[in-house]
């Protein structure tokens, strides 16, 4: 089984489980990558399954507490009004479901027209799509252009994507050299840990105490793994563990 099957099959069994209060608070990134980790080559991350997004988790969580209070049928109404967050749960709700049946092209088209209509988070979402090749062919190329509007508009799940894929030795960038990459990488977490993301701290933490992409610092090293520690990202706390036992 290739690594794309195993990760595929990893966060369907994950999307089998997840509650509405799993994705207001934030919990799809912090439970599915420490439990991911151990399947995957290092620089390979599951992220943004649910609202790939730069606002707060209280936000996020308004908005989910919102509309999942709404049924489908109003939410549909919503949607064809051109409510772009009303496309944006429709979208997870069909590609997760629960209370609709799992349909990933219906899910698809929600989520464009939420990014139609400007929705970074759905964006974030089409770009873990393609990325995974969830009710479409895998196609990084058309992923990373996701990612890359999603970024543009802050979305900092779209920043650690991107970082991902330039981590990716096989993956969509690798044609260019390995200290190019590294700097794309350091750039990409330094956006989104500067945007409070638990894994770009996390991972920005990495790239210092390693040195990936910038001089190595033992001391900012641990100064993000605290601030990602804080959010109860689970990577971070084991990282300041090893490194303070």
């Amino acid at each position: 089984m290739n690594l794309t099957r195993i990760v595929r099959a990893s966060i369907e069994m994950f999307v089998s489980r997840l509650d509405w209060s799993d994705i207001a608070n934030g919990l799809v990134r912090a439970r599915a990558l420490p439990l991911m980790r151990e399947h995957l080559r290092p620089g390979v991350l599951v992220v943004g399954l649910a609202l790939s997004t730069s606002a707060s988790s209280q936000q996020v969580q308004d908005l989910t507490e919102r509309y999942r209070r709404l049924d489908i049928s109003e939410l549909g109404k919503m949607a064809e009004g051109g409510d772009p967050d009303a496309n944006l749960i429709l979208g997870y709700e069909y590609f997760s479901g629960g209370r609709v049946a799992i349909d990933r092209h219906k899910a698809l088209s929600y989520y464009l027209a939420a990014a139609d209509l400007g929705s970074a988070m759905a964006m974030g979402n089409i770009c873990n799509m393609y990325h995974y090749g969830f009710g479409v062919t895998l196609d990084d190329r058309t992923a990373y252009g996701w990612c890359d509007k999603a970024a543009r508009l802050g979305n900092a799940n779209a920043m650690v994507m991107i970082a991902e894929m330039a981590r990716d030795d096989g993956g969509l960038m690798k044609s260019l050299p390995a200290k190019s990459r590294e700097k794309i990488v350091f750039q990409f977490y330094e956006m989104a840990a500067n945007r409070d993301h638990m894994v770009g701290q996390f991972e920005l933490g990495f790239c210092f105490e390693r040195g990936i992409g910038t001089e190595p610092s033992l001391e900012k090293a641990i100064s993000l793994y605290k601030a990602s520690s804080k959010q109860g990202y689970a990577p971070a706390i084991a990282a300041l563990r090893r490194l303070h036992p």
